[in-house]
């Protein structure tokens, strides 16, 4: 079982050192609440070093480290460039790309005695990061800032990225090893386990409804983020416009939608991941057009007629893939995801399923809504 991060803040401090030459820390932030990684702002006593971001990068999940720091290398390059030559595409703002740091020993990464990597990067100054959104301001920026990275990135050539994760958004690949770990589990299902899996079967016909539209050749993949929830989005301290996208593990090729839908998934569930009374767990159509209102301002030129075609697929199908990746780990043992309790991944997956329940019951106004905006 995966708990989460022990690490304390002289383990922290130690591990910082390989990566910036300094006597004191003055303090040690956690940032955002990831179920993969452990993230952590650095700052200094000095104040003539710049505060930043200490990463551990989970082994479990990131096989290849070296294969990230390539494809983190490679966006940089893209964004430092093309935001040289076209400052018109970030639409009045000053956005800001995470910039590696190397080891006072030259390396990009420090590898520990098992299988967690560190690395740093610099802190996007003088921004903020929230956890769930508190106004429909919040909504429009966060839709503007993904149509900003979408279209930096729109000319990245995929084949210059390596996938870090196998068969990512994958839907029918995650089904698959969920009925496998169904399959092998000799544990009599739980109430609530057991309404998790009769919520998955019901849903069957529907696992394969993007990953059919790219073998037909109807969608098409491009560069994408891969994880856009909401706390990877910075906003700027005076302005509040989105000024950054971070947290760049899973670059790598793969629809808009899963972007554009993932983001939805975490933007529009006020009650967020970690809600145990299920009856505050619902997608709000308000914040949905908000930040489509956002996105489509900037980035229906992208668009085809074919992508908007499938997106309320795509807004349901998010949900209900995180659903099953959470449940299968729960039945798993806990291995991928971090947890505080052996139930935790269980509630994650309810709460993705109702999230998806909620999306299912409110299809026709989340179509009339897409349409009205094409």
């Amino acid at each position: 079982m995966r708990y989460n991060c022990k690490t304390n803040r002289n383990e922290l401090g130690k591990i910082a050192a390989k990566f910036i030459a300094f006597d004191k820390i003055y303090s040690i932030e956690q940032l955002g609440n990831g179920n993969v990684n452990d993230t952590f702002k650095i700052t200094p006593i000095d104040r003539n070093l710049s505060p930043f971001v200490l990463q551990r990068i989970n082994g479990y999940v990131f096989k290849q480290p070296k294969d990230i720091i390539n494809n983190t290398l490679t966006l940089i390059e893209h964004l430092s460039n093309k935001l040289s030559r076209e400052n018109s595409l970030v639409h009045g703002r000053a956005w800001q790309v995470p910039l590696l740091l190397q080891t006072l020993e030259g390396n990009s990464f420090w590898h520990e005695n098992n299988d967690d990597i560190w690395r740093a990067s610099s802190f996007i100054t003088s921004s903020y990061s929230i956890d769930n959104i508190d106004n429909q301001s919040q909504a429009l920026e966060a839709g503007a800032g993904l149509a900003i990275f979408h279209k930096l990135v729109y000319d990245l050539p995929i084949d210059t990225l390596i996938p870090t994760i196998k068969s990512f958004h994958v839907t029918p690949v995650y089904y698959k090893n969920y009925v496998h770990i169904r399959s092998i589990s000799n544990n009599k299902l739980c109430t609530s386990a057991e309404w998790c899996s009769n919520f998955i079967e019901a849903r069957s016909s529907i696992i394969s409804i993007l990953q059919n539209a790219i073998d037909s050749g109807e969608l098409s993949e491009r560069a994408i983020h891969g994880d856009p929830k909401i706390n990877n989005f910075m906003f700027d301290d005076r302005s509040n416009k989105a000024v950054s996208l971070i947290d760049l593990d899973t670059i790598m090729a793969g629809l808009l939608h899963y972007d554009i839908s993932d983001c939805l998934r975490s933007c529009c569930n006020p009650a967020g991941e970690e809600e145990e009374d299920l009856s505050k767990v619902y997608f709000d159509l308000c914040t949905f057009s908000t930040f489509l209102r956002g996105y489509l301002e900037i980035g229906r030129d992208f668009l085809s007629s074919n992508d908007i075609k499938y997106l309320f697929d795509s807004i349901r199908l998010m949900p209900l893939e995180l659903g099953i990746r959470f449940f299968t780990d729960y039945l798993n043992g806990n291995q991928y995801f971090k947890v505080s309790s052996e139930n935790q991944n269980l509630i994650r997956a309810m709460v993705q399923f109702k999230l998806t329940e909620s999306i299912e019951q409110q299809e026709l106004a989340i179509r009339n809504c897409i349409e009205e905006m094409r």
